[in-house]
């Protein structure tokens, strides 16, 4: 679990797809799992990683003390709110008009070139910036890794943050008996998703929320405002009852696969056996001799290859001097 907050990417999102398998196929580490997970969340500094790893909360804290860990664990990462004060986003209005401003400037100090060849060209002393926003950030308790990505412009993070708070907002109100704790619980959940779309929507960042991502966050809204027996339904159990497929689908491939490699013969009925001691030597050397023996044990042992290159070719090609 601690390679989650390795800057390798690709190595952390392989360990999350696997504890993701690990904790459906086998049911009695999920607790330790979760409890592992909740512990080490803040450390996960890639957008991808983060949003398995929600995916994994959501679907599996089941009990009280678990659901109330995850959402006190997401709202730990996020921060204060709201994202943004509204000195930062007169700031950010102001240099957006001063980009503006030297863009127009660019553009009216073009001026024509002579190039060596004697024609005319035209040059324009403009310094182009380009906004890359970072898809892996440094987490720790004072700085939410969740913050840090949305403040990046990760809106689709966003959205998994507000569908793992809708679930677990689900899920509460099953397990929780207060009622005055879920409805506290869901208004902190609302909070959070109006002030994402809040962000958004925003001059603070360099572009504005996606409409994909704006759509799902208001879904959630909607849901938590008026929640359904069907929509609770779906939510809690047909997600789980997919990804519980698509775990089959995969094994039975991997299942045929394994059979499909197991049925290819290396050697065919009717081919041809050759006996050491029938072979005919005339015209043959002893080194040759020796060669069709040894190709003989490699092919009763399974270690010929059908395909040779030239570099198992040379294999055969014996030094005469000193000389390489």
């Amino acid at each position: 679990m601690d390679f989650l907050g390795y800057n390798n990417v690709a190595s952390a999102i392989d360990v999350v797809v696997f504890v993701r398998e690990i904790i459906e196929t086998n049911p009695k580490s999920r607790v330790s799992i979760v409890t592992r997970l909740l512990d080490t969340f803040y450390q996960i500094r890639a957008a991808l990683v983060c949003s398995c790893a929600l995916w994994i909360i959501g679907e599996y804290c089941l009990f009280l003390s678990e659901v109330e860990s995850g959402i006190a664990t997401i709202k730990q990462c996020l921060g204060d709110l709201p994202f943004y004060s509204i000195s930062e986003e007169g700031e950010a209005n102001d240099s957006s008009k001063k980009s503006q401003q030297i863009n127009s400037t660019t553009v009216s100090s073009r001026r024509p070139a002579v190039l060596a060849d004697g024609t005319y060209a035209t040059q324009s002393a403009a310094s182009e910036t380009v906004f890359s926003p970072a898809t892996v950030v440094q987490g720790s308790l004072s700085t939410g890794n969740l913050r840090s990505l949305l403040l990046t412009g990760d809106f689709f993070l966003g959205a998994v943050v507000a569908c793992t708070l809708t679930k677990l907002i689900l899920r509460l109100e099953e397990v929780q008996p207060s009622k005055v704790e879920v409805n506290k619980a869901t208004t902190n959940a609302l909070l959070i998703m109006v002030s994402m779309i809040q962000l958004g929507q925003s001059s603070v960042l360099p572009h504005p929320i996606d409409n994909d991502s704006y759509d799902r966050i208001i879904l959630c809204i909607r849901l938590l405002c008026n929640t359904g027996n069907e929509v609770r339904k779906i939510w809690l159990n047909s997600c789980h009852e997919s990804f519980v497929t698509m775990l089959s689908d995969k094994q039975l491939r991997e299942t045929e696969e394994i059979k499909a490699k197991a049925q290819i013969s290396h050697s065919q009925p009717d081919d041809l056996i050759d006996f050491y001691h029938l072979k005919s030597r005339r015209g043959m050397s002893q080194l040759e001799l020796e060669d069709a023996v040894h190709d003989d044990l490699k092919r009763a042992t399974g270690e010929f290859v059908k395909d040779e290159n030239d570099a198992n070719r040379l294999n055969r090609v014996l030094q005469l001097t000193g000389f390489k």
